[in-house]
């Protein structure tokens, strides 16, 4: 009825919290895998080298193919992550090269690793900004150069481009009809409900069902086991999204519906704090309230942690949420 709440203690219930809209920083960095030059002979009797390549970000991990019996391997493969803020990342960027093997577990070559530090500095580039590095790949144990077949120092070559979040779409694995995933990027925008950048598993399960017709038994043993069994927890990146996609040749479904729940991907990111709540009123016969706050806006829907038996919530530090 819109009526006024009262507190326990006859004062009127209030609910202390900040909205700040900001410029949306957030960035897309696309990595793509060129080259490996000058690799080691990893095969001990009649082979070379059967390398491959682990990129991995946060809890983000891509591998490339695997080029067989090449000392200086060629793959051009390209990988996308998203960074919420830019000026301040946390993690490294981790390049592993890897020789893979028929019968047993695959041997490590060496690999390289890009300080968080130096992740940040790159993506204050403008966006659009692309380049390359080389990079020498040195042992996991002793941190030594990895020296090749011909004795010469193995590498690493890597093209970098920065795009914003307008941009991620086009940023993509190579080889995939821009079309196609320009259309699959609206889709997996309407599945990426906190705006995390990656598509919320119940939501894509859902999603699997509706659209493309597929039952839970189907999804959880034919698709969830083997393509994301990796990414378990903590939803579904938007690369391997589009190679499923490319592969399991969903339809995308509304596109019109997923266009409306997602808007015109403006630049601007609205974040709401949560600070405090004063004078609440009993709503446990014996005991006080263990209040929480649920927060609703376009489809997204957000709860804070709970406060335990008290009339004053304080949540130090507030409880943040991105629109």
């Amino acid at each position: 009825d819109k009526a006024a709440v009262w507190g326990h203690d006859k004062a009127l219930c209030v609910l202390n919290f900040k909205f700040k809209v900001v410029p949306d920083v957030r960035r897309h960095l696309q990595v793509t895998v060129v080259s490996a030059r000058h690799l080691p002979k990893m095969d001990v009797l009649f082979g070379t080298c059967d390398a491959y390549c682990n990129v991995k970000f946060h809890e983000q991990k891509y591998r490339t193919t695997v080029k067989k019996n090449q000392y200086d391997a060629e793959w051009n493969e390209s990988f996308g992550f998203l960074i919420l803020d830019p000026s301040h990342v946390e993690d490294d960027l981790r390049f592993v090269l890897k020789d893979w093997d028929q019968s047993q577990l695959p041997a490590t070559i060496g690999g390289v690793t890009v300080p968080a530090a130096t992740l940040s500095e790159m993506l204050q580039k403008e966006i659009g900004a692309e380049w390359s590095e080389t990079y020498q790949i040195r042992h996991k144990k002793h941190d030594a150069i990895v020296k090749g077949h011909d004795k010469e120092q193995c590498q690493l070559h890597v093209r970098y481009r920065v795009g914003g979040i307008r941009q991620a779409k086009d940023m993509i694995v190579s080889g995939v009809d821009p079309e196609l995933a320009r259309k699959a990027y609206v889709v997996f925008q309407m599945l990426d409900k906190d705006k995390s950048g990656d598509a919320d598993e119940d939501e894509l399960k859902k999603w699997l069902q509706d659209v493309v017709g597929w039952d839970l038994e189907r999804i959880d043993e034919e698709l969830w086991n083997g393509r994301w069994l990796e990414y378990a927890g903590s939803g579904v990146p938007f690369d391997p999204f589009l190679l499923a996609v490319v592969d399991y040749e969903w339809p995308v479904g509304n596109l019109e519906k997923a266009e409306e729940a997602t808007g015109s991907g403006a630049m601007w990111q609205l974040t709401l704090k949560i600070i405090k709540a004063l004078h609440l009123p009993k709503t446990d016969v014996l005991g006080g309230v263990d209040p929480y706050v649920e927060i609703r806006f376009h489809g997204q829907k957000y709860k804070t942690s709970k406060q335990k038996n008290t009339y004053d919530p304080l949540w130090d530090p507030p409880d943040a949420f991105i629109f």
